[in-house]
C-alpha cells in the first residue's frame, strides 16, 4: 500500500490542511481513529490529518470488530465503504 505525502504549498512547506475520511457501513458501526474514540457513529464524515491511518469499526451486537488502513490526501475525501 503506498503512503500519500503532504503535498508543499507556495512556499515550499508540507501542507497541514487536513484531509478527511467518509465511512459508511451496512450496519451501524462505532468509528475508532488511530485508536481513539471518535464518538461517531457510521455513516459519518470525519476531519483527520493527512497520512497513514487505523480505522476500527465495532457493531458489537453483531460481533463486527474490523481494522482498516487508510491513507488520507491532505484537501480530499477518502471514502471508506464496508459491507459486513
Amino acid at each position: 500500500m503506498s503512503t500519500t505525502k503532504a503535498k508543499a504549498g507556495k512556499d515550499g512547506k508540507p501542507s497541514d490542511a487536513p484531509g478527511f475520511l467518509s465511512i459508511t457501513t451496512s450496519v451501524p458501526c462505532a468509528i475508532l481513529v488511530d485508536g481513539a474514540n471518535t464518538g461517531k457513529t457510521s455513516p459519518a464524515k470525519l476531519s483527520v490529518p493527512a497520512g497513514h491511518h487505523s480505522v476500527r469499526l465495532i457493531a458489537a451486537t453483531q460481533h463486527i470488530n474490523k481494522q482498516i488502513s487508510v491513507d488520507v490526501a491532505a484537501k480530499k475525501t477518502t471514502k471508506l465503504f464496508q459491507s459486513f
